[in-house]
């Protein structure tokens, strides 16, 4: 289907038809196609350093197998139900090592907070908080290799995603007229580019938050560090002491709340892995379980609960005597004898053109031909051919006049 712009412009080419227009003195017939209009399903993109998997032809990313699909062919569907599931378990290992650092870091921040009120007790407890601010600057270097990592990880995945990124914008700008086997439609290319802009989102997030941790968590170290220098001179520095475990718990409280980044990236990423529908309609395509696809590839397409738009092809003589809104009759082979459908010619294509050669026309191509876009007042079959009668609005006796 044709965008609304598209129809508004094919409105001013027969605007000229509307003046002056009289009851036809006889019908036009012509052989047109029902549009197959369908929405699908792309298959999502599992980024992160858990996805692993051989890359596509393309390099949209790595192939996912699709472990559940909950809707065959010719299933109703409502939007937002659930219609498939692709597997994410590579990323249940990775959700499970940043659940137990989060709640490392979280733990840690209870232990200094007791370790300050240790030093309330007498000069022996010197010992024991030297020992704890020990564990705490080990804990705090092992917290900043680990962001760092993730650093190094989410600055590579977004590279990647980058790169991905770069090439389906670029294979969209110039897709091929005939594309080999395997390249992906023009749908699932801005599926996965949509896709992807959301993903290097969610990681530029991440590191913006890292990139203001680490130097908070280098302050506290430098901090953590001088305070273990002052326990070992004397008992007379406990107050310093205090002060210093009150600074490290206050940068363990940061280490704290940066270490749920990896958690909340990883949760992302799993969440995708559970697809919806996005319209309501009829299933006429659904993938199989165990399947592996690509990201953006279609998972399941859906026909939407409405009615049927029908494309035809008019010669010059036709053109001139018809209008926007003629109402027309629609009769297929499948119909009972004697039924019909109606419709309403609702687009002119913005210029005359030679049809495609499998579209029949009274000049069988010999001539250019206007194409027109009737929507029918029900549902019919995909792309049936059927016959579309309708009375014009112009007599066949009135100058012809063209439409483009």
């Amino acid at each position: 289907m044709r965008k609304s712009a598209t129809a508004l412009a094919s409105l001013a080419i027969c605007a000229g038809l509307l003046a002056g227009c009289t009851p036809a003195s006889s019908g036009i017939t012509v052989t047109g196609t029902v549009d197959d209009a369908t929405v699908a399903v792309a298959v999502p993109a599992i980024a992160g350093p858990a996805a692993v998997s051989a890359a596509s032809v393309l390099g949209l990313g790595s192939v996912v197998s699709v472990t559940s699909v909950s809707v065959r062919v010719g299933d109703e569907v409502a939007a937002g139900q659930v219609i498939a599931v692709v597997d994410a378990d590579p990323l249940q290992a990775q959700l499970a090592a940043a659940q137990a650092d989060e709640a490392a870091a979280s733990a840690q921040v209870q232990v200094l907070a007791s370790s300050i009120d240790a030093t309330y007790d007498k000069a022996a407890d010197i010992a024991d908080a030297k020992k704890k601010i020990n564990k705490a600057i080990k804990e705090l270097k092992k917290t900043r290799a680990k962001l760092v990592k993730a650093q190094k990880q989410a600055k590579k995945a977004r590279t990647q995603l980058a790169k991905q990124l770069q090439q389906a914008q670029a294979l969209l700008d110039n897709y091929p007229p005939s594309p080999p086997p395997g390249t992906p439609t023009q749908a699932e290319l801005q599926a996965a580019i949509k896709q992807l802009k959301a993903a290097i989102k969610k990681v530029d997030a991440g590191l913006k938050t890292i990139k203001k941790a680490l130097p908070k968590l280098d302050k506290g170290l430098a901090t953590a560090k001088k305070g273990l220098k002052d326990l070992n001179k004397a008992s007379t520095k406990l107050t310093d002491a205090r002060a210093t475990l009150k600074d490290a718990k206050e940068v363990a409280e940061i280490a704290a709340g940066a270490s749920s980044i990896p958690v909340e990236m990883v949760q992302a990423q799993l969440a995708v892995g559970e697809v919806a529908a996005p319209v309501s309609g009829v299933v006429v395509f659904a993938a199989k379980v165990g399947d592996r696809l690509a990201p953006g590839a279609s998972l399941v397409t859906i026909r939407e609960q409405q009615p049927s738009t029908v494309t035809a092809w008019l010669s010059p003589a036709q053109a001139a005597r018809v209008c926007v809104g003629d109402a027309a009759q629609i009769t297929g082979d499948w119909m009972l004898p004697g039924s019909t459908v109606g419709a309403k010619l609702t687009r002119f294509a913005e210029s005359y053109a030679y049809p495609p050669t499998d579209v029949p026309t009274d000049e069988i191509h010999l001539t250019t031909a206007l194409e027109v876009e009737f929507t029918a007042d029900a549902q019919l079959p995909a792309g049936v051919p059927v016959d579309i009668s309708l009375p014009g609005c112009r007599p066949a006796a009135d100058p012809i006049q063209t439409n483009g």
